[in-house]
């Protein structure tokens, strides 16, 4: 299952790198929208994640500036990571 949770981890990242890299108001929007359907519901219970916690990051990545969702981006792929790494260990 490692590898798997791992696949479905990078899956979840790039749905929010999508919200992240959004350039305008219509992609956030779709970007955003991924993630009440469930799908998204689907993955985070295959992470263990709280899907209704994920939505919240999300929306709170969407409000902001394109250059402070690109920093946050980084700090939540770091987070991840690691979060990850304890549950392999």
């Amino acid at each position: 299952m490692h590898g798997e949770s791992r696949l479905w981890g990078e899956v979840l990242l790039l749905a929010i790198n999508d919200v992240a890299r959004s350039r305008n108001t219509r992609e956030v929007a779709e970007a955003v929208a991924w993630f009440k359907t469930s799908h998204c519901d689907d993955i985070c219970f295959l992470l263990g994640r709280d899907p209704q916690l994920v939505r919240k990051m999300v929306l709170d990545l969407a409000r902001r500036s394109p250059a402070q969702r690109k920093y946050w981006m980084e700090r939540i792929k770091e987070e991840v990571r690691v979060d990850h790494l304890k549950k392999v260990c």
